[in-house]
């Protein structure tokens, strides 16, 4: 136990020097001379060129919206059935009200799904 509790600590330590590197080094490292060309917008090497924002088509939100609700639950609902047996009377009204809370949102993006133009 204390050797896996060892090991994610380590783990931990390993991530956080790496995060601090990334922070630190350009900190050290990077040119610090501003100029004009230095704050002009990058376009692969192209001068940029029309307006920068454009409109993004939501066509597909509602079919991303049912596709990450359908992931989470499968998920949960997994794990929960391979120890059904361990945790079937604590773990079943937990589960329900999970289910409602994502049939809900399953509802909603079915409605947005069925408009035409529902942004």
């Amino acid at each position: 136990m204390l050797d896996a509790f060892l090991a994610v600590l380590l783990l931990g330590g390993i991530g956080a020097a790496m995060g601090i590197g990334m922070v630190i080094v350009p900190l050290i490292f990077a040119p610090r001379k501003p100029n004009p060309v230095k704050y002009e917008t990058f376009d692969c090497g192209q001068v940029p060129v029309g307006e920068a924002r454009v409109r993004v088509v939501m066509r597909y939100y509602p079919y991303l919206l049912m596709f990450a609700i359908f992931d989470v639950m499968s998920f949960f609902l997994f794990a929960w059935g391979v120890n059904y047996r361990q945790y079937a009377g604590v773990a079943s009204v937990p589960v329900l009200i999970f289910i409602v809370v994502l049939t809900i949102a399953l509802a909603r993006a079915i409605t947005l799904a069925r408009r035409k133009n529902f942004w």
